[in-house]
């Protein structure tokens, strides 16, 4: 049977017509075109990454065209391993900081090409296909359990797109409700961030709630009014958490001097006001015990956001009491949160289901059985698929990750649902009706 990888470039090859056999098939190389002119390479590679769910990848590199002066032509490139070439192509049609890009395999150098101006030396793949009727968009499924959400970034550009029903918000929450996940909690990220999702809140009162921080990667845009604003908001009986804080030291987007400063500030603004603490981190373990230490007679609640660590980490987590947020990560494959599960080393007491949406997309490789209760919550996700932006990621895909940690603990997936849904309202302090 033939790959993804391969019908894509099938799919190329029949709309490249007499140029076919020009161009490089094996190229390693993906163009993006109609990039914002502002967008560095490493713009570009993060956001590569995290469109799919691979932020810790280390050989994604992006190079963005210039012109003789040293100005951006619009376009980039993309070099990639096989692997991630397929889930890369998906990025089609997605929109950086508003512009629809166009990501295809690129030609060889030699390749005569069908464009003009920047899309000179590619190929297009572009297909056109009908707009979705929004209300087709709901799943039916046969599993009757339901979930809890504790991490959504639904304040994220990519679930804010005009002029297409299938990504407004409105969908997306009615999309998640329809595969049984009845309560999400909105991630603040900023000031910005959060003051959105307490909009947004206040018209779904009782299904969702919101967090209030400052994220690691905006660290930097601390200002002198920040605490204040921070402090309002989340004296709202809506916010059930002070983040997504923590630390970043992998990509540090803002200076690890920076992020401990502001991330302890939130630190003492959670035992305060005695919220929980939504924390991240990535490759700053030591450095993110060391702060939250330094208040553990106080220190509220604590949620280990989109867990990736090791077998270590989660040992102090659980030895502390911390919660740790389960995403479609754990669908990866050689990684050790399954035999974490199956030995008791992360137990099911500690744990929590999160989309972290758009982002942590859980993917069904080869390698993952595909057993009955599983393959009757896919059978529910195809139009999803379809007509969804994925592989940005939607709540309406958690049963995903509650059927793979139930395999690994072999448990009946609507134990985990039950269990770690009871987790979530002692975590957060939620509503159990």
């Amino acid at each position: 049977m033939a790959s993804s990888t391969e019908n894509e470039v099938a799919d190329i090859k029949q709309e490249a017509g007499g140029d076919a056999e020009n161009v490089d098939y094996t190229n390693r190389k993906i163009y993006f075109g109609n990039l914002p002119f502002a967008t560095t390479a490493e713009d570009l590679e993060k956001w590569v990454l995290e469109g799919i769910s691979q932020p810790n990848a280390k050989d994604v590199k992006a190079e963005i065209a210039m012109d003789g002066i040293g100005r951006a032509r619009g376009f980039g490139y993309i070099e990639s391993p096989d692997e991630f070439k397929e889930a890369i192509l998906k990025l089609h049609g997605e929109a950086l900081d508003g512009r629809k890009l166009r990501v295809q395999v690129a030609r060889d150098a030699n390749s005569k090409s069908r464009f003009t101006s920047d899309n000179k030396g590619v190929q297009s793949n572009r297909r056109q296909r009908p707009r979705p009727v929004a209300s087709k968009l709901l799943a039916d499924p046969t599993h009757t359990y339901t979930l809890i959400d504790v991490g959504a970034n639904l304040m994220h550009k990519t679930f804010g797109r005009q002029g297409l029903p299938s990504r407004t918000l409105k969908n997306v929450l009615k999309r998640a409700e329809s595969m049984g996940v009845k309560k999400m909690v909105v991630t603040g990220t900023s000031i910005a961030t959060t003051t959105a999702a307490q909009e947004l809140v206040k018209k779904y009162e009782g299904t969702l709630y919101y967090t209030a921080g400052v994220h690691p990667h905006s660290a930097k845009i601390w200002d002198d009014t920040t605490m204040e604003k921070l402090e309002k908001l989340a004296a709202d009986p809506a916010c059930v958490a002070i983040g997504e804080t923590g630390l970043d030291f992998n990509r540090n987007f803002s200076d690890p001097n920076i992020q401990e400063e502001v991330f302890e500030k939130q630190v003492q603004l959670a035992c305060r006001l005695k919220k929980p603490l939504l924390l991240h981190e990535r490759e700053a373990h030591s450095k993110l015990m060391e702060i939250l230490m330094r208040y553990e007679e106080q220190l509220p609640a604590c949620i280990i956001h989109c867990f990736t660590g090791t077998e270590d980490e989660v040992k102090t987590y659980v030895e502390k009491s911390f919660w740790i947020g389960l995403t479609g990560f754990v669908c990866q494959v050689d990684i050790k949160i399954p035999d974490m599960l199956k030995d008791g080393t992360l137990p099911l007491e500690r744990v929590l289901l999160e989309s972290n949406a758009p982002f942590m997309e859980p993917r069904i490789s080869k390698d993952i059985e595909v057993w009955d209760s599983l393959k009757q919550v896919l059978e529910c996700l195809p139009p999803l698929t379809y007509w969804s932006p994925f592989p940005r990621n939607e709540p309406a895909k958690l049963p995903i990750v509650c059927e793979i940690v139930a395999h690994f603990l072999q448990m009946e997936p609507n134990e985990v649902a039950e269990k770690t849904s009871k987790n979530a309202c002692q975590a957060f302090d939620l509503d159990t009706e």
